[in-house]
């Protein structure tokens, strides 16, 4: 293989393709060539091939081509077998081996792939990738004309897609779901109409137990295909759909789709703790262990190597988390440890039963949970209860009251230990190890400092530095349990720190102002204040020194909280305060700027920045770089509350606290919004919006009490005439508040008063929900034609405004009017259409709350097998849902329905699973009472409803059902 046209026209040669040979038009003649290889190309068909019609062709075609074809033949001669260009019957031929083009050896490889791949798909998986290394850019990168480009379109689609299709399939027979979906990913956003592509999503989808987000992508899929006229392959999509449905039956309850494996590296020269990895050694598979000792005693290092000496006793998975001295609350730690097991929380649900999932997730499982750093035992305690069949290893620097914990007190290492490691982290025998490790007191974290600082140094320099230590050795500060006779061996590190030069001196002092233990280079840029390839030759040179550590991902450093602890004294001592505010400043400056560029692009929705700064390439980006940084960016707002930079608190609060409602961790939002609100009141400027974002949350989280509390207040500061959409929403969430107590009057008016802004400001999108509300009190009031009014206004409004979810609300609502007037049919034709617009957005949950009142209307007007289709629609759309409460709702009416239609036994197995999942939800006298009516069921006699059922027009409901035809 010599020459390459998938890309540029190149050589290929040792040291990479080389397209610098010719001119482009050169290089585009050369490349039509190769395309007609070993055939005659006509003279004006090559004109068609390498002129543009914009640009004008020559006159003399003949000529002109003869020009370019000697340059080319110098140009191939130089080539060993080098082909050759020859004039034939009024054209050009080029006689070449095809194994010379990288073209001919893509479809080498893919062809042995396809061959290998039912038996051997590792195999093929490595030949397609080889066979895509191959592609440099688009093919024929110096044509830009149609010929060139039709070629173009047909070899990506036929050749390159199939490539790609070729190795998704290959990545699903080996079970690499995740891989297969991350590059499915990228493919559907250039070819989002794609059928092969969309199947294979589906595929890996159900393969992976997600159910509720293989429903989602069905829907969305299948409606963009009517949408964009691809009926056929809509078709196609949702048969397949059917049958993965059929093949993949969702359990009850929710399950875990990953085996976690969160636990960080090992530590390959840990050396000592016999008898503390004994005492572990005896534990079972469930229970509580808590490791307390000093900081840098080598707490955490214990727990992780016995955590993965002993991986094969916990076979489904272990968890690890770093508490960070309480800075993580347990529903932060509940959200990241259900991530962890593949079921991401919804938004919707609220906090305890976020809980109840994860209680059921973890069940009868025999998992390890590592918490690193913790200071609070209540979240211990509460956690201990949510997992009661899991073993739990607590490190923490202080003896916690946890009821039937085991604990194990980790001291400082014995002085053979210590010197051992010594030796085994310097690389070598150390002369006086001993006396040197007793210098750090036992501290393995200290220890490892004064190795980076002896590794190469020679006899005569151990010993003197020996002797400084000798002279200078400190003793411990006072524990959390009283004096501790350990040698604190602050000596070595201030020894280590005078060592290095002053520009690395200085940024291990800066990266004090960092609050977290995890930098990122950016960070750390943040905080020095000098160019990147000043501060990176820092960061390694203190990596070398073994004050930071290089963490497991790139462009990113660890460091331990007693190193943290130190820099925060040299910070204070050796830096002066103009210094310290600057580069503070200048780490806030750096997290407002990603944060709001990670919120603009993961939450278009929020609002816009000023100035947009385009730090990450896309969404998937921006919240991997929030997932990585949310608690230091919380801890970080909150030592710039402590430190009086309130202005930063608030900048930093709107995108922080938007990206953690994005990420589901609602609790956490609430908590930034309180900050920003109490920032606000300390820095002496109005707290209105602050109090309104603040309301929002409690109201998402169903605190209605504190919600109202926060938007009255909010209410009470905002001026009366103000026009701003904030001010909108703060009516309208807070007639919502009010709402839920039950008194509709001041809801009707909150709502009104908001409508009536609405209009002034002329905000569609608040003025078809403030409709909408006022027709939903009005319907509770039975004010029913006062209702229809705003619902239709809602309607409309909705309609010119875009927002799909309110139009499906709205004539959900009228559908629901009509059937309490007694007009079925009305009801019927507008909870229909309100379906389709609600699963084409879609909103699963909404779309089977609708489902409920079809089947409802469907066995009150007799059309009992309409009824049953609805109510079934409405169980699968909530297909592995981890709303439990709406699962239990639809699923009693599917019961009903097939109660009513004389199916009494398929109705009463229905009531019964929809009475566990009310117990599992925690609505224990749902749950009896629905037991209850299934006793009943079981003396009683179903009606005969189905030789009463009158005629119905089955073709009105023909829709499709996660790929199956209702019948």
């Amino acid at each position: 293989m010599l020459l390459g046209i998938l890309g540029t026209t190149a050589f290929l040669l040792d040291d990479g393709p080389d397209d610098s040979w010719g001119k482009p038009r050169e290089r585009a003649v050369l490349a039509t060539l190769l395309v007609h290889a070993n055939e005659v190309v006509p003279l004006d068909e090559l004109v068609r091939w390498v002129w543009p019609k914009d640009r004008p062709a020559p006159l003399l075609a003949g000529p002109t081509f003869d020009i370019y074809a000697a340059r080319i033949r110098r140009v191939l001669a130089r080539l060993p077998s080098a082909p050759e260009l020859s004039i034939e019957e009024g054209g050009y031929r080029l006689t070449i081996d095809p194994a010379l083009v990288d073209l001919h050896e893509f479809r080498v490889l893919l062809d042995e792939a396809r061959e290998l791949a039912g038996q051997h798909p590792a195999r093929a998986v490595e030949l397609v990738e080889q066979a895509l290394w191959l592609w440099r850019g688009l093919p024929l990168a110096d044509l830009v004309t149609e010929p060139a480009r039709a070629w173009r379109e047909r070899v990506l689609h036929d050749e390159w897609l199939a490539a790609h299709t070729l190795r998704m399939r290959a990545f699903l027979d080996l079970e690499r779901h995740e891989a297969a979906l991350a590059a499915l990913d990228e493919l559907l956003a250039d070819f989002p109409d794609d059928l092969g592509l969309a199947k294979l999503r589906l595929t890996a989808l159900y393969q992976r137990r997600r159910f509720a987000e293989a429903t989602r992508y069905f829907l969305a899929t299948w409606h963009r295909l009517r949408r964009n006229g691809h009926d056929e392959a809509a078709q196609l999509l949702r048969q397949h759909n059917a049958a993965l449905t059929a093949a993949h039956p969702a359990p009850l309850l929710p399950e875990p789709t990953v085996v976690p494996r969160r636990l960080p590296d090992d530590i390959t020269d840990f050396v000592g703790r016999r008898d503390e990895l004994a005492a572990l050694d005896r534990a079972g598979v469930s229970g509580v262990f808590v490791l307390d000792g000093p900081g840098g005693v080598g707490k955490t290092a214990l727990a992780v190597h016995w955590a993965h000496r002993m991986r094969e006793r916990f076979p489904d998975g272990d968890l690890y988390l770093n508490m960070r001295g309480s800075q993580v609350g347990l529903a932060a730690l509940v959200d990241d440890f259900l991530v962890a097991l593949g079921q991401p929380p919804a938004a919707n649900l609220a906090r305890r039963q976020r809980e109840r999932l994860l209680r059921l997730l973890l069940a009868d499982r025999r998992v390890l949970v590592v918490l690193d750093d913790v200071q609070d035992a209540a979240t211990v305690r509460q956690l201990v209860e949510l997992l009661p069949s899991c073993l739990m290893i607590v490190t923490s620097r202080r003896r916690l009251s946890v009821p039937s914990a085991r604990r194990i007190a980790v001291r400082p290492m014995s002085p053979e230990s210590a010197a051992l490691l010594l030796s085994v982290r310097a690389h070598g025998r150390i002369p006086d190890a001993a006396r040197l490790s007793a210098a750090c007191g036992g501290l393995p974290v200290l220890v490892t400092v004064l190795a980076g600082q002896l590794a190469g140094e020679s006899p005569e320099r151990v010993g003197e530095l020996v002797t400084r230590l000798d002279r200078r050795r400190l003793l411990a500060a006072v524990g959390p349990d009283g004096p501790v006779a350990v040698q604190a061996g602050e000596a070595c590190l201030n020894w280590a720190y005078h060592a290095l030069a002053e520009p690395e001196r200085r940024l291990f002092r800066l990266l004090a102002v960092h609050p977290g233990e995890d930098i990122s280079a950016e960070a750390a840029y943040a905080c020095d204040g000098r160019t990147p390839t000043e501060s990176i030759r820092s960061l390694l040179r203190l990596v070398a020194a073994n004050l930071l550590r290089p963490s497991d991902e790139l462009d990113r450093f660890g460091r331990h909280a007693v190193l943290a602890e130190f820099a925060a004294r040299r910070l204070e001592d050796d830096e002066s305060a103009e210094g310290v505010r600057a580069a503070r400043e200048r780490l806030l400056e750096y997290f407002v700027t990603a944060a709001t560029s990670a919120m603009h692009l993961a939450c278009p929705g929020d609002a816009v920045p000023r100035e947009r700064v385009a730090l990450f390439a896309d969404a998937h980006e921006a919240l991997a770089w929030f997932a990585r940084e949310r608690f230091t960016l919380a801890a970080a707002m909150h030592d710039a509350y402590d430190d009086g930079c309130h202005g930063y608190v608030r900048r930093l609060a709107d995108p922080v606290a938007a990206l953690l409602t994005r990420a589901g961790n609602i609790v956490e939002s609430r908590v930034i919004r309180q900050l920003a609100v109490d920032s606000a009141h300390a820095a002496g400027v109005s707290a209105a919006e602050a109090l309104r974002q603040l309301g929002a949350a409690h109201l998402l989280l169903e605190e209605h009490g504190a919600a109202e509390r926060c938007l009255t207040a909010a209410a009470r500061m905002a001026p009366a005439d103000d026009l701003r959409c904030g001010h909108v929403s703060m009516l309208d969430q807070l007639g919502q508040a009010v709402e839920h107590r039950d008194d509709r009057a001041a809801a009707l008016t909150l709502f009104q008063r908001g409508l009536a802004v609405a209009e002034r400001a002329d905000d569609l999108a608040a003025l078809c929900w403030l409709h909408c509300r006022i027709g939903q009190v009005l319907r509770l009031a039975e004010r029913m034609d006062e209702a229809l009014g705003h619902l239709r206004a809602a309607h409309t409004t909705a309609s010119r405004a875009g927002e799909s979810a309110a139009a499906a609300a709205s004539l959900a609502e009228i559908g629901g009017i009509h059937r309490d007037l007694g007009d079925c049919s009305a009801a019927f034709a507008y909870c229909q259409e309100a379906l389709a617009i609600a699963e084409a957005v879609p909103d699963q949950t909404a779309a089977a709350l609708i489902c409920t009142t079809l089947a409802t209307i469907g066995w009150e007007s007799r059309r009992f097998d309409q009824a049953v289709a609805y109510s079934r629609r409405g169980v699968e759309l909530l297909r592995g849902s981890q709303d439990l409460a709406t699962q239990a709702q639809v699923a009693t009416v599917h019961g009903d329905a097939l109660y009513h239609s004389g199916e009494r036994y398929e109705a009463m197995l229905m009531w019964r699973q929809a009475a566990d999942l009310y117990d599992h939800a925690g609505f224990p006298l749902l749950a009896t009472r629905l037991r209850s009516k299934t006793e009943e069921g079981v003396h009683g006699s179903a009606p005969r409803a189905r030789a009463e059922a009158v005629e119905v027009d089955e073709t009105a409901i023909r829709q499709p059902v996660h790929g199956a035809t209702i019948e």
